[in-house]
């Protein structure tokens, strides 16, 4: 008998903050769990700025922050460059 695997599909969607800024549901919640508002960003590369210094300023384990800046720096970088 087959395993049922459940995935929710919703967390992979991306949501637009109304400023053109679009994040997946679970990276909202790990950025609203370390005090970050998505909905104040205009852009990703201020997001990620200050992703960046909040990780570099703290002593705290921020290993799932570090995975969303990881993916946000490489979304960063796709659509940015010249092709």
């Amino acid at each position: 008998m087959q395993d049922k695997i459940n995935i929710d599909y919703k967390s992979f969607l991306s949501i637009d903050n109304g400023k053109g800024l679009l994040l997946h549901q679970n990276e909202i919640e790990i950025l609203y769990k370390y005090g970050f508002d998505y909905k104040k960003y205009t852009d990703l590369k201020s997001l990620i700025f200050d992703i960046d210094n909040y990780i570099n300023s703290c002593y705290n384990d921020t290993n799932e922050l570090e995975e969303v800046l990881i993916n946000l720096s490489e979304i960063n970088y796709y659509n940015n460059i010249k092709k």
